[in-house]
């Protein structure tokens, strides 16, 4: 694997997920229930996976 696929890849994932945690840490206890509930449903699991899916053909 060579430098420049080592930095896009934490260009284009590590900053988003970074600002994602970031965000997720300044959230209320109420919303965070919120966001976990909606991440672990069966419809965005399923969701994500049919888009990944598509995305990966």
């Amino acid at each position: 694997m060579n430098i420049d696929a080592i930095v896009r890849l934490v260009l284009m994932v590590g900053i988003p997920a970074f600002m994602m945690w970031r965000e997720y840490k300044k959230m209320a206890e109420e919303e965070r229930n919120d966001v976990k509930t909606t991440f672990t449903s069966k419809r965005f699991i399923s969701t994500i996976g049919f888009c990944l899916d598509q995305f990966l053909k």
